[in-house]
């Protein structure tokens, strides 16, 4: 009942972190995300208060899919004995096992392609991002079972031959390559990206690689990189 005014702001901002334990582990300490807690609520009421929600909201979104249907072609009772089958980089690839493994696993040890990397296997960092039928996903989150006959793309796919692919190139070029652990999930994200946006502005590229984590800090090369690569079609195999 209070009016939304300086103090009344200050005042939830503060309520918003009492009672609250965060999580302390490598990717933030307990304390800066209990610090955080206020700014943000802070931040968010502030733009209700002088009306600017719409300036902060993005004027497009990237969802990083081609809003292709999902196939769920496969048996409907899947043990790891069960032989199945989906389309991997234009090629049926046929294995076992997938009643246990991800679909990241099962691509690594089934279909023997090793592009995509488990970097936390909580769905956060995006090393280990492919297509499945057209929609950029954390394969370590998807279950093997879910993705069979379905169509799916992986880093391997982006340049079949022995020539880079355009945005392959730009990273070369851009030297947006630091570690390497990541750079194939950026690839796939950014070649999902640019898919669906072919000229991507500076924010489009923040928001479509948002799910995706370096930790060699290498952001900025990696966006000049996609922004590079804008200039010409990115298409992966379907």
């Amino acid at each position: 009942g209070r009016p939304l005014d300086d103090a009344t702001i200050d005042a939830c901002a503060t309520a918003a972190a009492v009672g609250l334990t965060p999580l302390d582990d490598v990717r933030a300490t307990a304390e800066y995300r209990l610090a955080l807690i206020p700014t943000l609520v802070r931040r968010a009421l502030t733009a209700i208060h002088d009306d600017d929600t719409s300036a902060r909201w993005p004027g497009r979104i990237p969802c990083l899919t081609d809003h292709r249907p999902l196939r769920h072609a496969g048996p409907e009772a899947i043990d790891d004995t069960t032989e199945v089958e989906m389309t991997v980089n234009g090629d049926t690839v046929v294995g076992r096992r997938a009643a246990s493994l991800t679909l990241l696993d099962w691509l690594r040890e089934e279909a023997g392609l090793t592009g995509a990397k488990e970097g936390c296997a909580e769905g956060e960092c995006g090393a280990c991002t492919v297509q499945l039928d057209g929609r950029a996903v954390m394969s370590c989150l998807v279950p093997t079972a879910q993705a069979v006959g379905s169509a799916v793309a992986t880093v391997e796919g982006v340049a079949p031959t022995d020539t880079p692919h355009v945005l392959q190139q730009a990273f070369v070029d851009e030297f947006a390559v630091q570690c390497g652990f990541c750079i194939p999930g950026f690839i796939v994200a950014g070649a999902s990206l640019l898919d669906e946006v072919p000229d991507p502005s500076l924010d489009d590229i923040r928001l479509g690689l948002s799910g995706n984590l370096c930790r060699c800090t290498g952001y900025y090369p990696i966006m000049q990189a996609v922004q590079r690569a804008s200039i010409v079609d990115v298409e992966l195999t379907p």
